[in-house]
């Protein structure tokens, strides 16, 4: 057995801000052997925001459109600013760049009040290309080479801004959106979300952010790279082996795809509503794959974000549930029987994984697959499964390459 040294293997840090009732989830992925330092979303609140700022990532991960996943990015802007440390690249799920697209073509005048889910899909995956690893090489660096911005944006970015301004107050876009989020993603509109108008201007603030973070990026020139779910499927090798960065990081459930629409043209703002909806759906949330060495068969650390997992038993979606030593409990931990397919995935894991519950809200019930774990082999940022337990905070793992995984931070305590 391989001593441990500074060198070998990687750490895996989960943020956590213990006085906060929701924090949300903010995760690096530290390789010191190649001085790598990967970031996988923000948190909810500003602390979570500056606490990834501040590690000065060379590669941000936004796996999917929640304020408990990039509620921190005014923060993390804020301070990247401060020390002029800004990540080399940017992941975003590709439905983010529709967002801005289609908002930049908003058609206030079509009366078309009506969009359908799988119509509006088929749009957006016409308007990108899949970058495949079995492309000829000229292609693949034309690729790498593309703004891939350029063609979102089609414009100004205050000219997208004042388009989505226009819909604040809007009755008709608030019973649109209302309709679309209950038809596209059910559970996201709460009573606590208040009338319809409210839901409208909530989801302006969130599609104006989806805004800043792509400018921002333009900005200070940032690469941004396109993440598909809808194009997982596409023939080629298994996404986990080969989509991001192999050897470092890479998405098990999507592939990476470039904004190419054939023409621009009008959006009603149904069209709109239904794009913004499934940047929420939780399904499409990206999955992260951490490696703790380049080498294919050593061990790997997973990030599953938001996934419901479904993807995780397709052939053409395989997870190396062989390889993997530590994994976050899939939605936070919570008991959510969207994510069931998830937690059947780990089934046939090592016995000696550590699963970590990152995030969660206190309202939220653990998952029984979680305390079914020995209290060994688990920890939580925040401890919501039993009272009068202390408040936990930032997490800390030490992944190996060909040995267990290892808390570094206390364990579950029953």
């Amino acid at each position: 057995m391989l001593a441990y040294t500074p060198y070998d293997g990687a750490t895996f840090i989960a943020f956590a801000e213990p006085g906060a009732a929701y924090p949300g989830e903010a995760d690096l992925w530290v390789r010191p052997r190649d001085a790598a330092r990967v970031a996988i979303d923000l948190g909810k609140t500003g602390a979570m925001g500056s606490a990834i700022g501040e590690a000065r990532p060379q590669t941000l991960i936004l796996t999917h459109d929640d304020d408990d996943h990039i509620g921190g990015w005014e923060h993390f802007r804020t301070t990247a600013t401060f020390y002029a440390a800004w990540p080399d690249e940017i992941w975003i799920p590709y439905e983010w760049a529709a967002v801005v697209s289609i908002a930049g073509q908003l058609d206030f005048e079509s009366s078309d009040d009506e969009a359908d889910e799988m119509t509006v899909i088929a749009r957006i995956s016409r308007a990108v290309r899949v970058v495949n690893s079995g492309w000829a090489p000229e292609d693949a660096d034309e690729l790498k080479e593309t703004d891939p911005l350029e063609a979102v944006f089609g414009g100004p970015a205050d000219e997208i801004r004042s388009r989505l301004l226009r819909l604040r107050g809007d009755e008709r876009f608030a019973k649109i959106i209302t309709k679309a989020l209950d038809a596209v993603a059910p559970g996201v509109i709460t009573d606590e979300l208040g009338p319809a108008g409210d839901v409208a201007d909530r989801v302006v603030s969130s599609a104006n952010r989806i805004l800043n973070i792509l400018e921002t990026a333009r900005t200070v020139g940032i690469r941004v790279r396109l993440f598909s779910v809808d194009h997982a499927r596409e023939a080629g090798p298994s996404p986990w082996r080969t989509v991001g960065k192999p050897g470092l990081v890479t998405i098990p459930n999507a592939r990476e795809v470039v904004w190419r629409p054939r023409r621009r043209q009008r959006r009603s703002l149904a069209h709109f509503a239904v794009a913004f909806a499934l940047s929420v759906q939780n399904r499409r949330a990206l999955t992260v794959l951490l490696w703790s060495s380049p080498e294919e068969g050593t061990s790997k650390a997973m990030v599953w974000s938001d996934s419901t997992g479904n993807w995780a038993n397709d052939p053409a979606t395989p997870l190396p549930v062989e390889l993997l030593t530590l994994t976050t409990a899939p939605h936070h931990g919570s008991e959510n029987t969207a994510h069931t397919a998830a937690w059947s995935s780990l089934w046939t894991a090592s016995r000696d994984l550590v699963i970590a519950a990152v995030g969660g809200s206190s309202i939220q019930q653990v998952h029984g697959a979680f305390l079914a774990v020995p209290v060994t082999q688990r920890s939580c940022t925040k401890c919501r499964h039993t009272t009068g337990r202390p408040n936990r905070g930032t997490l800390v793992v030490e992944v190996l390459p060909s040995m267990p995984a290892r808390l570094t931070t206390a364990h579950c305590v029953d």
